[in-house]
């Protein structure tokens, strides 16, 4: 057991729970869930816009992007929102943008408190933070919106003239779209953790995080869509109490995946830092005892909290995990059962 915790993955699992990465996992999800449709409907406006280049129509690229909402009258009001507002595209552009930005620089400072919780730093000031949120979710808006619709676009390719016909169907098509998915994935990751962290960073100190959470994004974007095909004879309400449960699923996954992939840097690559009470320490996880004891000298009172206290954090991580867990397979269920009784 103490080989298999000395190793990098047991050093990510026991930093990632010592900083109770699974309740800044759940901070990212409710800000990516507030962030979601503003940045849906921009992006479905901006996709609509660059595609009809190409001669596809919009209202094409509006039903696919929508697709992965299972009710048919929630499809075909969103899609008549976006209609009458793209029919004023200034207002959709001054809409859809405060939406994004505001949403999403929300979304970017949770999760710059959560990197200040790993690297030890102090956030930005409020301008700073927000200026900073506005660039990413601009870059979040066109990558994460590449990753998660690849799948759902690959058919409007047929569209395009002169397209192999092979690319469009088959293994190739498959594999066209999860190394676009994988791409978009590790870029927006690992400007996301050479970006949003209040300090200096080396991008070869970023990549192993960057690596690992775009595998990961890419293989939820494919799961994900699976719950819509085994669940599609919910009825109106099963759907919608299902839905909302799913996409906090979605979201609070999305958040692990980034908490993970920044402790997989601090681990690989740990920072040195000054504490009055131990002298230079580390920031990612001891190997040993031995190792712990190196570190921070002899142990004073006051210093960090004891053995006790570090339990206890461990458990409310591991908690809040599971009620998360727990709390979207009980909104499935339900979903089913109400499907059932209909």
């Amino acid at each position: 057991m103490n080989r298999i915790m000395s190793s990098v993955p047991g050093r990510v699992l026991q930093k990632f729970l010592e900083d109770q990465a699974p309740n800044w996992a759940v901070l990212i999800a409710w800000n990516a869930l507030f962030a979601m449709f503003p940045i849906v409907i921009f992006a479905a406006g901006i996709l609509g816009l660059a595609l009809s280049i190409f001669g596809i129509p919009s209202k094409l690229i509006y039903t696919d992007v929508f697709s992965a909402i299972p009710d048919p009258g929630a499809q075909s009001e969103i899609l008549k929102a976006l209609t009458g507002v793209k029919s004023q595209t200034g207002l959709l552009f001054v809409v859809g943008l405060i939406g994004t930005l505001w949403g999403g620089s929300a979304l970017f400072g949770a999760m710059e408190q959560a990197f200040s919780v790993i690297y030890h730093t102090r956030p930005r000031d409020f301008v700073r933070q927000k200026l900073i949120g506005f660039a990413m979710v601009i870059l979040f808006t066109v990558l994460a919106g590449a990753a998660v619709t690849s799948s759902s676009l690959l058919p409007a390719l047929k569209q395009i003239p002169d397209l192999p016909g092979f690319l469009t169907s088959g293994i190739a098509a498959f594999m066209l779209q999860v190394i676009v998915g994988l791409i978009a994935g590790f870029v927006l990751f690992f400007i996301t953790y050479y970006v949003i962290p209040n300090r200096a960073q080396k991008w070869r100190k970023v990549l192993p995080g960057a690596i690992v959470s775009g595998v990961l994004f890419e293989l939820v974007t494919l799961v994900f869509p699976l719950y819509l095909s085994i669940n599609s004879g919910i009825n109106a309400y099963g759907k919608t109490f299902g839905l909302f449960f799913i996409l906090l699923t979605f979201f609070f996954f999305l958040g692990l995946i980034t908490m993970l992939g920044v402790e997989v840097n601090s681990v690989i690559y740990p920072v040195e830092l000054d504490q009055p009470a131990r002298g230079k320490t580390l920031t990612s996880a001891p190997r040993t005892a031995g190792e712990a004891d190196r570190r921070g000298g002899a142990p004073q009172e006051g210093a960090f909290p004891s053995s006790a206290n570090g339990h206890r954090r461990g458990v409310r991580a591991r908690t809040a995990l599971g009620l998360a867990v727990v709390a979207s397979v009980v909104g499935v269920l339900l979903g089913r059962r109400s499907a059932g009784n209909g």
